[in-house]
């Protein structure tokens, strides 16, 4: 499911997100799997990937592969850093960049 939803969102980004959305994500950096690890540039396949694992967190598959959040999105068990930091920040500058 995941591939199919990173093909169709790869397909209709020009339709989702401005020029000006496009290059400000394409600026950010990205600091996975911990906060202070270095900076690497913001990738569009990931981005499309986390973006489609919105809505899944109730899902046994991710709670087992990448952790729990409480009511407020705050993850309460990480099972894996590098995937929860790579969901949370994705996620988290989506939302912040893209008009809603």
């Amino acid at each position: 499911m995941l591939p199919t939803m990173v093909t169709i969102l790869e397909s209709i980004k020009d339709k989702l997100v401005s020029p000006a959305e496009s290059v400000t994500l394409s600026g950010l950096g990205m600091h996975i799997p911990k906060d202070d690890s270095p900076r690497t540039d913001f990738n569009w396949v990931d981005f499309y990937h986390n973006l489609s694992l919105s809505g899944l967190q109730s899902c046994s598959f991710f709670q087992n592969e990448i952790g729990t959040f409480n009511s407020a999105g705050i993850p309460l068990i990480t099972i894996n850093q590098a995937l929860m930091q790579s969901y949370n920040q994705y996620n988290n500058y989506g939302r912040q960049n893209l008009r809603p």
